[in-house]
C-alpha cells in the first residue's frame, strides 16, 4: 500500500508526470481518466464537512430565533412545554447559544 501512495503522491508533484498520466490512461481507453488524486479527495471531503458545519450553524440560528421569538407552531409539541412554568426554556435556550458560539 505504501507503494501506491507514494505513486499516486508523485503524480502531481510536476507537470509532466500529470501529463504522462493522463496520457497513460487515454491509451488505455480507461473510463476514470478524472480519477481523484488521494489530495484532491481530502480537499473535496473537507470541503463537504465544512458546508455541513455551515448548514448546521444556519439550521440551530434558526431554531434559536424561532425559540426566542415564540414562534413554536413548527413544534407542536413544543409549545405546550414552553407554556409549563416547570420548563427551563432560558438553561437550555443558553445552551444552544453557547453551542452557536462554539462555531
Amino acid at each position: 500500500m505504501d507503494v501506491v501512495i507514494r505513486f499516486v503522491n508523485k503524480i502531481p508533484s510536476n507537470a509532466l508526470n500529470r501529463r504522462e498520466f493522463w496520457q497513460f490512461l487515454s491509451e488505455k481507453n480507461e473510463k476514470y481518466n478524472e480519477l481523484l488524486l488521494h489530495h484532491e479527495l481530502k480537499e473535496k471531503l473537507f470541503k463537504n464537512l465544512c458546508d455541513d458545519v455551515y448548514a448546521f450553524k444556519m439550521k440551530l440560528r434558526g431554531f434559536i430565533r424561532q425559540v426566542t421569538e415564540g414562534i413554536s407552531d413548527a413544534f407542536s409539541t413544543l409549545k405546550p412545554c414552553l407554556q409549563e412554568k416547570t420548563f427551563y426554556v432560558l438553561q437550555h435556550q443558553i445552551n444552544l447559544e453557547n453551542l452557536l458560539e462554539t462555531f
